[in-house]
């Protein structure tokens, strides 16, 4: 190998290696971070979005109705605070009263779903051989083993963790409190901040991370609240032609499944649709397989129009970190790991060309 042919072989592997090198950084930086970092600093970060959400309307009370931006921010503050209290108590008095009528009325559900198991062991048997009533035994005591099992589980899982969940209500309640503080702080020393980031070494790294997390952020947790509140709508009125009491409770829970990094609709309805096939109701096993399939596509359709365009992420990496994170870092990383994503991704192709040029 003459000298040319091994500076090229070194300068092409040893840009390589960088980059390598720079990636397995940046992911190192991002796991511990998340994992040490963001439990301690997440007063201060949820402070901070909520400053940049309100900050408009506060400089626009201020411009034109001349009111001080911490009285500003107090007016907003209690007014988003009533208008949640408001909406979440009509949702939460709607879905009490149906879990109120479902508790009086699980005996008689209970009933109907030995009926339908009944029913179901009957037809297995019939096609392959046995007697219904032994295969229903059998399925009980498998059912009712299970339940005894799962419910020893959350005793034992309650009782070992009702001081540290004392604990954790009372960090909650800690975290609140600094987030109102650190909200008041945000909006009213922004341009001493922003001077001072400006001034900051690491100032283009900072904007560009806070700039790509911001509009990632933003354009995920739209899409997703808009998203799930179409399917949650369109659950609510399948069960409400279905005749269902609980449309409305059950509706909302598969609408928030809907949203929740690998789950979906279908972890409810398709087992739905296959107890009516079973049962030989075939009418309800339609209805709830229509707005399943209305559900599915209802997502297909709009979360390309968006988060694709926004984010840029394909489907299949998006899967793949939503899965690592979750791996890594448990819930918390399910919703945070395809931000990691893009951020190392936009950060890499820019070191790219960097170490190129």
């Amino acid at each position: 190998m003459n000298e040319k042919v091994r500076k090229k072989f070194i300068d092409e592997y040893g840009r390589k290696l960088w980059v390598l090198a720079f990636v397995s950084g940046l992911l190192l930086v991002s796991f511990l971070f998340l994992k040490y970092m963001l439990p301690v600093l997440w007063p201060f970060i949820v402070g901070l979005l909520l400053a940049i959400i309100i900050k408009p309307i506060v400089m626009f009370l201020k411009k034109y109705f001349h009111i001080n931006k911490m009285v500003g921010t107090t007016l907003v503050l209690i007014i988003i605070t009533a208008v949640l209290v408001i909406l979440s108590g009509w949702l939460i008095r709607g879905i009490l009263a149906q879990v109120t009528a479902l508790l009086e009325n699980m005996d008689i559900y209970m009933d109907k779903a030995d009926d339908y198991l009944c029913d179901i062991c009957n037809s297995v048997g019939d096609a392959v051989g046995m007697e219904g009533d032994s295969l229903f035994r059998t399925v009980s005591e498998n059912i009712d083993n299970f339940m005894c099992d799962m419910e020893t589980k959350i005793t034992s899982i309650i009782m070992g963790t009702s001081i540290p969940a004392i604990v954790a209500v009372i960090d909650f309640i800690i975290g609140i409190a600094l987030v109102i503080v650190s909200l008041f702080l945000f909006i009213k020393d922004t341009d001493k901040i922003r001077n001072y980031l400006e001034g900051c070494y690491f100032s283009r790294e900072i904007r560009f991370v806070f700039s790509r997390t911001l509009n990632t952020g933003k354009a995920y947790i739209k899409a997703q609240i808009i998203i799930m509140t179409v399917v949650a709508a369109e659950c609510v009125a399948g069960f409400m032609i279905l005749g269902n009491k609980y449309a409305l409770l059950v509706g909302i829970v598969i609408g928030i499944l809907d949203a929740l990094p690998l789950f979906g609709v279908g972890t409810v309805l398709i087992p739905w649709t296959i107890i009516y096939i079973a049962a030989g109701n075939f009418i309800k096993a339609a209805i709830i397989f229509t707005v399943f399939l209305v559900c599915y596509f209802t997502r297909e359709f709009m979360e390309p129009k968006l988060i694709g365009n926004k984010i840029g992420v394909h489907p299949v990496m998006m899967l793949i970190s939503i899965y690592v994170g979750y791996k890594l870092l448990g819930f918390t990383g399910m919703f945070l790991s395809p931000v990691v994503y893009i951020l190392v991704r936009d950060a890499t192709v820019i070191f790219i060309k960097f170490i190129k040029s």
